[in-house]
């Protein structure tokens, strides 16, 4: 076999594990934030970028609309304001935690569109606002990342606009016009009734899973619990096998991304920029890597790495394990407690 052959293999492995036009559209939105923080040493900005990121994976998944966009935004500050608030109130953080989560599953049903942009609220308001929360003046962290929010936003507006501009064979204005024209930009897809029976018992699962581990983590005061509360809405699926075919995956994935992150974390120097860099690259690998156990491999390296660059122990490598692991299980746990009572009331009816 030839040279030429290597390669294109290589080439057809990376594509098939990246999306390489997804990795350069993320690296145009998050440069601004990059280059900002590198000026200024701000932690604060590489936040902001985060939000771009999610803010991106939603652009993709639908028509390019500059006003979708801006209330996706306004929806993230708004969640990320609630979580900030409720944190120290478990009875409205437990509910709040799994309105969300039901919300995520719901509307799927409705198209990609509104499953984007609801489970791609959901995580960067749960994921900030628990961070936010460990901050001595939680105020003034939510303001401090709001401060740095048009750096999050315009590049993406630029990126998406650019897109809808690529796709069109029309003027720049006339691609101006639509990118801000006020029609149906998320529209619904027509449901059947058993797609909806469906999805309000996806949602319910969803819902119990997040409620039992959210609870959890405000009863135990629980560390780092959002990873907890996520896990447990990532596994509950609705679906028996998926379910458990996504907590394997996610078991696969931990173990790995910790055992490796564990393996370097003695060479990691202590670094601000090495932790917010590695911080943002959890965000985009949710958004470039196409292969789901890959991705969250990745993301537990990054995790421990970031934790070794604030100069923390290795703990937090099994924190990490530990909380994915146990939020899966509240996950499964949650899926057949709800199947269980479903075959009880249905025995019950005949």
């Amino acid at each position: 076999m030839n040279n030429s052959s290597y390669a294109a293999r290589i080439e057809g492995a990376i594509r098939r594990l990246f999306d390489l036009p997804q990795c350069g559209r993320t690296a145009l939105v998050t440069l601004p934030a990059i280059g900002l923080y590198l000026y200024s040493g701000d932690l604060y900005v590489l936040k902001a970028a985060m939000i771009s990121v999610y803010l991106l994976i939603v652009t993709e998944s639908i028509r390019p609309s500059g006003l979708l966009l801006l209330l996706h935004a306004a929806v993230i500050a708004l969640s990320i304001g609630l979580f900030c608030l409720t944190f120290s109130k478990p009875w409205l953080f437990v509910p709040l935690c799994a309105s969300y989560a039901a919300i995520t599953h719901s509307v799927a049903r409705w198209g990609e569109g509104w499953r984007a942009i609801s489970v791609f609220s959901f995580i960067p308001a749960l994921y900030l606002g628990c961070e936010l929360n460990a901050t001595p003046n939680i105020t003034a962290a939510y303001y401090h990342v709001l401060q740095y929010y048009p750096v999050a936003v315009i590049p993406v507006m630029l990126v998406s606009f650019g897109r809808l501009y690529c796709l069109r064979d029309c003027s720049w204005l006339e691609a101006l016009r639509e990118y801000c024209r006020v029609g149906q930009i998320l529209p619904r897809q027509p449901v059947t009734a058993e797609i909806e029976r469906l999805s309000i018992d996806g949602a319910t699962i969803r819902a119990l899973a997040v409620f039992l581990a959210a609870a959890m983590v405000e009863q135990f005061h629980l560390d780092a619990g959002e990873w907890i509360i996520w896990s447990a809405a990532s596994v509950s699926t609705g679906a028996m096998v998926s379910t458990r075919s996504k907590h394997y995956d996610r078991l696969f994935g931990v173990l790995v991304g910790v055992s490796l992150g564990l393996s370097v974390s003695r060479w990691v120097p202590a670094s601000d920029a090495l932790y917010g860099l590695a911080i943002l690259g959890i965000s985009v690998s949710i958004a470039t890597v196409r292969d789901y156990r890959l991705a969250f491999s990745i993301r537990c390296f990054l995790c421990v790495v970031s934790a070794a660059a604030l100069g923390q122990s290795s703990a937090v490598g099994w924190l990490r394990l530990s909380n994915v692991v146990l939020g899966g299980i509240m996950g499964m746990a949650a899926m057949y407690l709800y199947h269980l009572i479903t075959r009880m009331r249905r025995s019950d009816l005949e």
